[in-house]
């Protein structure tokens, strides 16, 4: 066995037969494995491996690793039976290429989501893998690591020609992919990482991860697929190897911080409370207003139970949209101290006036140190101590939030909460009411007005909090960062680059299959030009458009302009009835030919509308096995190519995800900022669609009430303006044109099914909307067989 190693990347095992033929069998990168092969197995035959053969070798690893799949080469070589030593220099030379492994290893569900957690949290993700580069580039993709034009996809190779100087420059890019990286490269990052101030965590599995791991700030390892010289160099653990649990762990880490630090404002309320009272004790020579066993009551008996349940609530909401606190920042600060402070301090002033006014009505004045009836004095003290558990239940239901509104926090939430004020107040009672107790504490009753009156103390100090914590969040903190995270990939590759500023837009780079638009007949392709373009820039393709007539001046301008090659194919069809179907065999040739999965075919808009339009549009079918997309244009159509800038997505039935997926690569490029989604009926929404990460409607629908809660965002990135919103519509084709016609969409996405293709390829609720809207519709329609 001549072990794996990422120099060679490669490993080889030897064998030796019962005749005493020795083989060696080689797996290992195929970039590597092609340049060590001299011959091939091709057609069931050793041949010469030629450059021919090699190119087509590396583009279809190329083409692997673009559908995020993870290559292996396989190869093999005769021996000789003699030798007594193999090595890597004599045995993984002149090989004979037998194949390629395709490995699908797809991210786990809830890696994408977790992933655009920790990005709102301000944690960068850096991916540094061994795979190929246009694998780790699809895989960060899909998972959210790769958003915009502000990326950079490294190999090895590049890797090693930059100095530290610029590898410092190159860990400022926001979103960074490092493929086929060695041990030491990694350990290389890691420490330019911390040289930068950044508090650097680094997972592995591997042995080769181990020295990242040692010199990372937390080193985490895999529990289940990790080596024991990964496990063994970390700091922790993963024991179900999910991702997920490290940012579910951010957030635990978060959670506790902010408990502990409501735990210290809570005890250190009631402990400035306390303290004023000897404060005026000292100054104004008044009698003590709280004797010592009443500090000792609230200290050790009243207080214990509710600030530890404090320690058990829940994560505050938008913890994780809160950026990284500093390495400096300790649990006991200055703004904690101060928070604390004003709370107690007013909490003592209300207790220790309202105690001299008990003392007042006996016959005491201020400036008196004694107060003659020692029942009044000791009502006084019982006041003291009562005010002072009145302001800290105000306090408690405060403290339950450092940021946002205590009133967003369920008091079901947090299990111990009742249960912890039931036990204070039963304690306080007995402490007030109870003979043995009041010897004890040298307390006194109370009448219920008097409770009233003190308890109507804890509101007051709610809202001041709910005050001062509405100043915090709308002036004194910065709107927090928003992250976009990438739109679901549509079947083809994502692009390598997408533009997030108008003024520069990254270099086109064609990496995908081409995108046809398909116009057989003389219909202006105006309305498909612009669609074609957003899902090209996003897929990296360039736009075909195959037409019976040449492109008008205006289009050809607008494709120049969109930065996109683009190609014009004319085509020669049978004259007549049979012009379109001919049309449509023509490009579904071509689309074979050239591997294209999306025709794009711009259509009247009575195709959708009326029944008989199988009859008139049975061409369509010719193209079944590729991803339709039909566009008709607006009734009013103008003279110039209009940009899209709103797309409506109806949801009448359910959800369907080739709907939302076409919409994230439209709007992923920024052409298209703007999104509605319309909900005919309260329908659950499934994992599958993306609305957490492209859409962000912030919109709710109350399932028992059928109510819907229309909001806008706001905030988004200058060209990334998305404003969603949801809306609970009755009549569907009523409220939802005049719903597009309000908010000026330009577009209505549906989805569509070759088995309604009688009834214009839409069921009845959307045939009503399709002949209702004056705005363009859009019809997606998937493959009705799987391509193979």
């Amino acid at each position: 066995m001549i072990p794996f190693e990422s120099t060679r990347k490669m490993m080889t095992s030897i064998h030796k037969s019962r005749e005493g033929n020795v083989r060696a069998y080689v797996k290992g990168a195929g970039s590597e494995i092609v340049a060590r092969s001299k011959t091939i197995l091709w057609k069931d035959k050793v041949v010469t491996l030629t450059g021919e053969l090699s190119m087509k070798i590396l583009a279809q690893i190329d083409d692997f690793a673009r559908d995020a799949y993870r290559v292996i080469a396989l190869a093999v070589r005769d021996l000789p039976g003699e030798s007594d030593k193999y090595d890597s220099a004599s045995v993984e030379t002149e090989l004979t290429f037998v194949g390629l492994v395709a490995i699908l290893d797809p991210p786990r569900r809830d890696v994408a989501q977790a992933v655009m957690k920790a990005r709102r949290a301000g944690i960068k993700i850096v991916m540094m893998t061994g795979d190929h580069v246009l694998t780790a580039e699809a895989i960060a993709r899909r998972v959210g690591i790769i958003t915009s034009s502000d990326s950079l996809v490294m190999s090895c190779e590049k890797l090693h020609e930059r100095t530290d100087k610029d590898l410092r420059d190159v860990l400022s890019i926001p979103e960074l992919v490092f493929a086929r990286v060695t041990p030491e490269q990694k350990l290389r990052i890691v420490r330019i990482f911390r040289e930068k101030g950044e508090t650097v965590a680094v997972t592995g599995d591997g042995v080769n991860d181990a020295p990242a791991l040692l010199e990372a700030d937390i080193g985490i390892a895999m529990g289940i697929t990790g080596t024991d010289v990964a496990r063994e160099s970390a700091d922790m653990v993963l024991l179900d190897d999910n991702f997920a649990s490290i940012v579910g762990g951010v957030e635990v880490g978060r959670s506790v911080f902010d408990n502990l630090k409501k735990f210290i404002v809570y005890v250190f309320s009631h402990n400035w409370a306390e303290l004023m009272t000897f404060i005026v004790f000292v100054l104004f020579q008044t009698p003590l207003p709280l004797a010592v066993v009443g500090v000792l009551a609230i200290d050790l008996l009243l207080e214990i139970l509710p600030s530890i349940s404090l320690t058990m609530e829940p994560p505050e909401p938008g913890i994780m949209e809160r950026p990284p606190r500093s390495r400096t920042s300790r649990l006991f600060d200055i703004k904690t101290l101060a928070r604390s402070f004003y709370v107690g301090a007013l909490t003592g002033i209300v207790a220790i006036l309202w105690c001299f006014t008990v003392w007042r009505d006996s016959g005491w004045s201020l400036g008196t140190s004694t107060v003659t009836d020692n029942d009044a004095y000791l009502k006084g003290t019982t006041v003291v101590l009562v005010a002072i558990m009145a302001g800290q239940l105000g306090n408690f239901f405060a403290t339950r939030t450092n940021i946002r509104s205590s009133f967003a926090m369920s008091i079901r939430a947090n299990k111990w909460l009742l249960p912890s004020l039931a036990a204070e107040l039963a304690i306080l009672l007995a402490i007030v009411y109870v003979p043995f107790m009041q010897s004890v504490f040298g307390s006194r009753p109370l009448e219920p007005v008097e409770w009233l009156y003190l308890f109507s103390f804890a509101p007051v100090v709610l809202l001041l909090e709910e005050a001062r914590k509405h100043v915090v969040r709308t002036v004194l903190l910065p709107a927090p960062p928003m992250h976009v995270p990438p739109p679901v990939p549509i079947a083809i590759p994502a692009p390598k680059y997408t533009p997030m500023k108008a003024a520069r837009r990254a270099p086109f780079v064609q990496i995908g299959s081409p995108v046809v638009v398909l116009s057989p007949f003389p219909q202006d392709v105006r309305a498909a030009l612009p669609l074609a373009v957003g899902v090209a820039e996003q897929s990296g393709s360039k736009i075909v458009v195959a037409s019976t007539k040449a492109l008008s001046g205006r289009e050809r301008e607008f494709l120049a302009n969109a930065g996109i090659p683009a190609e014009h194919i004319k085509l020669e069809t049978t004259k007549g009835v049979k012009e379109m179907r001919s049309a449509s065999q023509a490009v579904k040739r071509y689309a074979d030919r050239v591997g294209a999965e999306m025709i794009v075919v711009p259509v009247r808009s009575s195709i959708f509308a009326s029944r008989g339009a199988r009859k008139r549009a049975s061409w369509i079918s010719e193209l079944s096995e590729r991803r339709v997309v039909l566009v008709s244009a607006p009734k009013e159509q103008k003279a110039t190519i209009e940009p899209i800038r709103r797309l409506l997505i109806p949801v009448l039935d359910e959800f369907h995800p080739e709907v939302f997926a076409l919409a994230g690569a439209l709007t992923s490029s920024a052409r298209i900022p703007d999104v509605d989604v319309v909900a005919a009926k309260v329908i659950k929404i499934p994992q599958t669609i993306p609305l957490y990460s492209t859409y962000r409607p912030e919109s709710l629908v109350d399932a028992e009430h059928e109510m819907s809660f229309l909001k806008s965002v706001s905030g988004l990135p200058v060209l990334r303006r998305l404003t969603p919103r949801i809306l609970l519509v009755r009549d569907v084709s009523r409220d939802l044109v005049e719903f597009a016609e309000q908010r000026r969409a330009d577009l209505i996405l549906l989805r569509g099914d070759w088995a309604e293709s009688r009834r214009g390829f839409l069921t009845e609720k959307e045939r009503r909307i399709a002949a209702t809207t004056h705005t363009s519709v859009l019809v997606l329609l998937p493959p009705a067989k799987r391509l193979r």
